[in-house]
C-alpha cells in the first residue's frame, strides 16, 4: 500500500484560506472583529475586503463553523433565552436560508413587493446552500469547479414561475447547446471505466467500457460486451451470469399480466430481484450495487425492481412490461439533454438571484459574464440595503409575538446566533428555507403533526469533491473520461463537464489543468436496511471522517486506476476541496418502502409544508423533490401565502 509521503499528503497543495476539521469561519478572518467589539452589532462585520468563501479548500459543504450551533440545539438541547436586538427596526420579510428556495422566495417577495425590506440568514459562510461554487489558481489562472447542486436538469418541464424566474435573472437556456460540447470526449476516445480492488474483489484491475444503459452507458457492441465480462470478472461462473443478465430475454414472471408483474417488482429490491429472477452472483451483485448512490443516494438494495426497469438496468427484457402503458403511477417524463450545466454548477443560478437583489454584489449585467465576475461579499450585508444577506447567522428561535393565535401577533420574532451571540430581529412575514427537522427545535409553536410529518423527510449525504489537476494526461492516455470505485470510499471520479461559457474556456488539451469532480454517498448496503435507516447511518459515517480521510482515499484511489498512464498523485493534485453535505439530497419517496401513490404531489410532506401564523415553509423537503425547480417552486408557493 502506497505511503501517505507517495500519495503526497505531505505536499503543498493550494492551501490558500484552508479550511481543515476546527470550528472556524474564514481561517482567522472573523477574529479581528468578534475580538475588538463588547457585543454583537447588526449585520456581517466579519466580511472585509478579502472575505471570499469560493476560494476556501479544504473541507467546504457543511464546513466547521456552521452546523455546529444547530447541533447543539438538537442533540444538547440547548437554547438561547434572549438576544440582543440588532436595531434595524421591523422587516417585511426575514428568510431563513439562503440557498436556491431562500433566494428565491426573497426574488419573488420583492418583485410583488418592490420596496420591502428582506433579511436573508444562512448558518453557512456562503450563500447558496447545496449550489457550491468552488475555485482553484493553477498557474495564475481560475478554475471553477461545482461542490452541490449541479445542473439545470430537463428545464421544459419547469413550471411557469421557475421558467420565468430564470428568464428575469438572466438564465438563456439555448446558450448552453453551444456552451456545452457534448462531443469533446468521444472525439478523444475517452469512455467510463471500473477500478476493481484487491480486498472487495480480488484483484487490483482497470477494465474499460459501461454497458449499463443507466449511468451514460449502454452503448457496447456484442463484441465489447465479451470484452467487458472477460476482464470485469475472473471466474467462469461470474462471467457466464453477467452475460446473461444482458443477454437473457426470459419472461420470468410469465402468467401473470403486465399490471401484476409491475406490482410485484415493486415488493423486491433490485438486488433481491437479480438473486431470485435473474441468476446474478454475489460478485455481480456487488459490482451493481454502487451505481444508484449518486442518483438515489442507496444502492441497489435500497431501489425496488421496478424503479431498476424504469432507470433501464438489465434482465426485463423478456416481460413485456412498458411502464407508460402497464403502470398506473407511472409519471411521464421529458427527457432534456443534460445540458444546461453552469462551470460552477447551480451556483451560477444563486449568484444571478444575488446580482438581481443586492445591488454591487457582483458585477456584470449578462449570465455569460457572471461565470468569471468575483463576487462583492462586502455589499450583501450594508446598513442600506433594502435586502440584507447575513451569513454565518443560525436561526434558533422564531415566534409569532404574543402568540400565534392571539389578536396581538402581528410579528413574528426571530433569533439567530452569530460568532456565539444572540441576535433579534423582527419580521412582519417569515419563510423557513432552511433543512426541514430543525423548524421544529427552534419554532415552539409549530403543530406536531406537522414536526411528525417532516421527520419522515430524511435527507441523503452526499459528498462532492473537486481535485485539481495540473493536467489530465492519464486520463487520455488510458482512453477514460471517468472511473467507478465499486470497492472504494469514493464511488467514482469523472473528468469536468466541457463548458465553455462567456470568458470561461474549458480545458480542451490533455495538458492544460483540469477539475476532476468525485462523488461519496455514504450507505449500508446489503444488511436489509431501508433507505431512511441506511441515510441516518451514511451521515453519522460522513461525519466521523476528516479531511484527511477524504484526501488520502481520494489520492490512493486516483493512484490506483491512472498510474498506468503515468499519474503521480504527489506530483500532479495541486488542488483539493471536499464538500461535505451531511443533510444533502431531499427525500424522494421510494417505491420500496413508501406507497407507490406518494410523490412530490402527495405525500406527508404536503402536510407537513402547510404556513402556520405568519410563518410559510419553503425548501426541497417541502416538494419532497431534490432539484432546482422543487426548490423555485416552494418558494412560489410560500411567497403566494404570504401575500394572500
Amino acid at each position: 500500500m502506497a505511503s501517505d509521503r507517495e500519495l503526497g499528503l505531505d505536499r503543498p497543495i493550494d492551501r490558500r484560506q484552508f479550511c481543515q476539521g476546527t470550528a472556524v469561519a474564514l481561517g482567522a478572518g472573523l477574529a479581528p472583529w468578534a475580538q475588538s467589539i463588547a457585543g454583537p452589532v447588526p449585520g456581517s462585520p466579519e466580511i472585509g475586503k478579502g472575505y471570499y468563501p469560493p476560494a476556501l479548500a479544504g473541507l467546504r459543504g457543511a464546513h466547521p463553523g456552521s452546523f455546529e450551533v444547530a447541533h447543539g440545539v438538537v442533540h444538547q438541547g440547548r437554547r438561547w433565552s434572549s438576544g440582543t436586538d440588532t436595531g434595524e427596526g421591523r422587516f417585511d420579510l426575514v428568510v431563513i436560508g439562503a440557498g436556491i428556495s431562500g433566494l428565491a422566495a426573497a426574488w419573488f417577495y420583492r418583485r410583488e413587493r418592490p420596496g420591502a425590506r428582506i433579511l436573508l440568514l444562512d448558518n453557512h459562510d456562503d450563500f447558496g446552500g447545496h449550489a457550491k461554487r468552488n475555485e482553484f489558481d493553477i498557474g495564475g489562472r481560475r478554475h471553477i469547479g461545482y461542490g452541490g447542486s449541479q445542473s439545470i436538469d430537463t428545464p421544459s418541464s419547469y413550471s411557469e414561475a421557475a421558467r420565468g424566474l430564470l428568464n428575469e435573472i438572466g438564465i438563456d437556456l439555448q446558450a448552453f447547446y453551444e456552451a456545452f460540447d457534448r462531443g469533446m470526449y468521444d472525439r478523444l476516445g475517452l469512455q467510463p471505466g471500473w477500478w476493481l480492488d484487491q480486498p472487495t474483489f480480488g484483484i487490483d484491475r482497470l477494465v474499460r467500457g459501461h454497458p449499463f444503459a443507466y449511468g451514460g452507458g449502454g452503448m457496447e457492441s456484442a463484441e465489447s460486451l465479451q470484452r467487458f465480462a472477460r476482464e470485469i470478472t475472473h471466474t467462469e461462473n461470474d462471467r457466464a451470469a453477467l452475460l446473461n443478465l444482458f443477454t437473457g430475454n426470459e419472461d420470468f414472471l410469465h402468467g401473470r399480466s403486465p399490471a401484476e408483474k409491475v406490482a410485484y417488482l415493486r415488493t423486491l429490491s433490485y438486488d433481491d430481484c437479480l438473486r431470485r429472477h435473474l441468476g446474478a452472483t454475489d460478485y455481480i451483485i456487488r459490482l451493481i450495487n454502487p451505481l444508484t448512490c449518486s442518483y438515489w443516494g442507496i444502492g441497489t438494495d435500497g431501489i425496488s425492481a421496478r424503479e431498476a426497469l424504469f432507470l433501464g438496468f438489465p434482465g426485463f427484457d423478456g416481460l413485456g412490461v412498458d411502464l407508460e402503458r402497464d403502470d398506473p403511477h407511472h409519471g411521464l417524463d421529458k427527457n432534456d439533454p443534460y445540458i444546461f450545466h453552469f462551470p460552477d454548477g447551480n451556483a451560477g443560478i444563486a449568484r444571478l438571484l444575488v446580482r438581481s437583489l443586492v445591488p454591487g454584489s457582483l458585477p456584470g449585467d449578462s449570465m455569460r459574464d457572471s461565470v468569471t465576475a468575483t463576487a462583492d461579499y462586502t455589499a450583501l450585508d450594508r446598513p442600506d440595503n433594502r435586502v440584507k444577506i447575513r451569513l454565518n447567522a443560525t436561526a434558533v428561535h422564531l415566534e409569532h409575538a404574543g402568540g400565534r393565535g392571539s389578536n396581538g401577533a402581528n410579528q413574528v420574532n426571530v433569533r439567530y446566533v452569530k460568532d456565539g451571540e444572540a441576535c433579534d430581529v423582527a419580521a412582519d412575514q417569515v419563510i423557513y428555507a432552511g433543512y426541514s427537522a430543525m423548524l421544529p427545535h427552534i419554532a415552539p409553536e409549530f403543530p406536531a403533526a406537522q414536526a411528525e410529518a417532516f421527520a419522515t423527510q430524511v435527507k441523503v449525504p452526499l459528498l462532492y469533491a473537486n481535485m485539481a489537476l495540473r493536467n489530465w494526461e492519464a486520463f487520455a492516455k488510458l482512453g477514460l473520461r471517468s472511473v467507478r470505485y465499486p470497492g472504494g470510499l469514493m464511488n467514482r471520479m469523472e473528468l469536468d463537464f466541457p463548458v465553455s461559457l462567456g470568458d470561461y474556456e474549458f480545458a480542451r488539451s490533455p495538458s492544460d489543468p483540469m477539475i476532476v469532480h468525485w462523488v461519496y454517498v455514504p450507505t449500508v448496503p446489503h444488511q436489509g436496511l431501508d433507505a431512511r435507516t441506511q441515510n441516518r447511518l451514511g451521515r453519522q459515517r460522513m461525519l466521523e471522517l476528516g479531511f484527511e480521510d477524504y484526501e488520502r482515499a481520494i489520492r490512493k484511489q486516483a493512484a490506483d486506476a491512472l498510474s498506468a498512464g503515468g499519474f503521480d498523485p504527489a506530483r500532479d493534485i495541486v488542488g483539493l476541496t471536499v464538500n461535505r453535505w451531511p443533510h444533502g439530497y431531499a427525500y424522494e419517496y421510494n417505491d420500496l418502502y413508501d406507497p407507490p401513490e406518494f410523490n412530490r404531489y402527495n405525500g406527508p410532506h404536503v402536510t407537513a409544508r402547510q404556513p402556520f401564523g405568519r410563518v410559510s415553509i419553503a425548501n426541497s423537503d417541502a416538494e419532497a423533490f431534490a432539484y432546482v425547480n422543487g426548490a423555485i417552486d416552494a418558494a412560489w408557493r410560500a411567497v403566494r401565502e404570504r401575500l394572500e
